[in-house]
């Protein structure tokens, strides 16, 4: 099969006139074998030239037919001593290898600048390797600048920082792993430095925001409860009452007690860690550090305990310790001394808290920049409930985690819709009630959607979804890595608690949301940071030259739809996708 495939990707390459056309081009294996087939005549031809083959008609122009590219640039290397793809057919000489500099992919032809998602303004102006500056082709982004205007210039800044001078700094300075070149800097920086820093910040000047709010919040609460009371008609019935958010609440409580008692108490295992048994019974159990462990059989039950209580004995880490190693439980949380359901409701309260406090986190985002650092804040939320609840208690962790993805999710959809209904004039008790009624939809349609991707992929790759697949599923694998990373111990807690405290200090500044912003900045790429800064540099422009009316009346509305027209192309597309099976 492996034969076939390079014959048949070979011919794939051929097929092509221009050299640019096929260089770095990687086909499926899977079409490989079928072209391989079809030149063995075992195949038609024609059969291949479809998407379900993985080798579709001719693609549709984009930006990167523009074929803006690096400079050329040799190093002398000679061809013999070097991998290379299409050279031959570019004419170039032994002594005309490109560096790596202007050919990172090492194809033979230098880099385009210009692709279809972005541009890569750095390379252009010959900026080391290790500083990044690249702007996305992204209307959405543009608009969220403009509409955001001068107060964004922090989220630039906070970017510029991130990728032009830390980053940089810790390359050159050797901290970051001899495996990482120049290139890889801002990748590597902005997985492992940027985004845990940029969470800090967040929590560290959500807080201080908070509590400069305070005040505020009492008002709010105070405004609810009127409105709650006024009768119809009055003019005083603009919002829901405090009643709702009451029954809300305690609802959400109960639900998460449920799922927190229910994934603490039961055990955290489905096999035997002895024999590998299915366990069928959950009568043979055993509590150890806060989790229950259960076994198939009596027999393998008793031997753990005996192994156990002699390893406790001597004081020695033997055949039990490495079982609960191997199963994450030999570490407890803080609540493990606690039975499972007082551990249950502490955690179901301090999760309810926690979304309670990451909903403003992201309401503030949402309402400065018109972005959510959703996914972070989730992640964030399986870190806190694994300390609580252990690292062995996963289940209950990424439940809780969820939940919380979805609460915050529905705050940042609030404040733009809250937000967009104060510009047109719409009531807030009707668009919160319509909020209400609809939430359920969401998950549904998710769900139905996620179903028809992994049935896809199931078909197509015998995968149902993330390596292997067409959907590799990134937050998935970063949720992954959060769950090994807290059960290994090498979470970047440091990074975090640094940049909570740089966030609290920069909220004491000219105002409380500034650690929000310039946590944003080093949570979020440069390449969607860069062009929002664009666009809070129109609005200060356009402001300058045509007066603030201008800006609100003309520019705010264009903004506005350069948002809603970018997430319309996108659902437009994904729609007709599926649809088409």
């Amino acid at each position: 099969i492996e034969r076939a495939a390079e014959i048949g990707a070979a011919a794939l390459a051929n097929s092509y006139e221009d050299p640019r056309d096929r260089a770095g081009v990687s086909y499926p294996s899977e079409l490989a074998v079928r072209v391989h087939a079809a030149s063995e005549d075992s195949e038609k031809w024609g059969d291949l030239r479809r998407v379900s083959a993985g080798w579709a008609a001719d693609p549709m122009w984009g930006y990167s037919n523009l074929d803006v590219r690096m400079k050329s640039e040799v190093d002398g290397t000679r061809m013999s001593d070097f991998a290379h793809n299409g050279w031959a057919a570019r004419g170039q000489s032994p002594d005309e290898v490109l560096t790596k500099r202007v050919d990172r992919d090492r194809n033979g032809l230098p880099d385009r600048i210009i692709t279809d998602e972005s541009i890569d303004v750095g390379r252009y102006l010959g900026l080391p390797d290790e500083m990044q500056l690249i702007f996305a082709i992204a209307p959405f982004a543009i608009g969220a600048g403009y509409l955001t205007g001068r107060a964004g210039l922090m989220v630039l800044a906070g970017g510029i920082l991130a990728y032009i001078v830390i980053n940089p700094a810790l390359f050159n300075l050797g901290w970051m792993p001899a495996s990482v070149d120049a290139a890889g800097a801002a990748g590597w920086g902005y997985g492992n430095i940027n985004r845990p820093l940029g969470i800090g910040l967040l929590l560290g000047g959500a807080l201080m925001g908070v509590l400069a709010s305070l005040p505020a919040i009492r008002e709010a609460f105070k405004s609810i409860a009127a409105a709650g009371k006024a009768r119809a008609g009055s003019g005083g019935r603009d919002e829901l009452g405090l009643r709702v958010l009451v029954v809300a609440v305690l609802a959400a409580l109960v639900l998460l007690f449920v799922a927190a008692d229910f994934t603490g108490s039961g055990a955290i295992n489905s096999a035997d860690p002895i024999t590998d048994q299915a366990i069928e019974t959950g009568e043979y159990t055993v509590e150890v550090n806060g989790y229950t462990i259960a076994f198939a059989e009596q027999a393998t039950l008793d031997a753990f305990n005996e192994a156990y209580a002699a390893e406790l004995d001597s004081e020695t880490e033997g055949e039990a310790h490495a079982i609960l190693r191997s199963l994450s439980a030999d570490k407890p949380g803080v609540l493990a001394s606690m039975s499972p359901h007082l551990r249950a409701a502490i955690i179901a309260v301090v999760g309810a808290l926690w979304i309670w406090f990451a909903g403003i986190i992201i309401a503030q985002c949402t309402g400065m920049t018109d972005w959510s650092p959703i996914s972070g804040m989730a992640l964030l939320t399986v870190v806190l409930v694994m300390l609580l609840g252990g690292p062995g208690g996963v289940l209950g962790a990424v439940l809780i985690g969820a939940a919380l993805c979805v609460a915050i999710t529905c705050a940042a959809d609030m404040m733009a819709d809250l937000k967009t209904g104060y510009l047109v004039g719409a009531v807030p008790r009707r668009q919160q009630i319509v909020e209400l009624v609809a939430t359920g939809i969401g998950p549904v349609i998710t769900m139905g959607v996620l179903l028809v991707i992994v049935a896809v992929n199931q078909q197509k790759f015998g995968v149902p979804i993330g390596e292997g697949t067409d959907t590799v599923a990134p937050q998935a694998q970063a949720l992954s890595a959060v769950i090994t990373g807290v059960q290994g111990g090498e979470m970047p807690y440091a990074l975090y608690g640094f940049g909570a405290l740089l966030g609290a200090l920069l909220g004491l500044g000219a105002f409380s949301g500034l650690g929000v912003l310039v946590g944003l900045s080093m949570y979020l790429p440069m390449i969607y940071i860069s062009t929002y800064g664009i666009g809070c540099i129109i609005n200060i422009i356009v402001r300058k030259v045509k007066g603030a009316r201008f800006a609100e009346e003309w520019g705010v509305p264009l903004a506005a739809g350069f948002i809603v027209g970018d997430a319309l192309l996108a659902l437009s597309v994904n729609a007709i996708v599926l649809l088409r099976g």
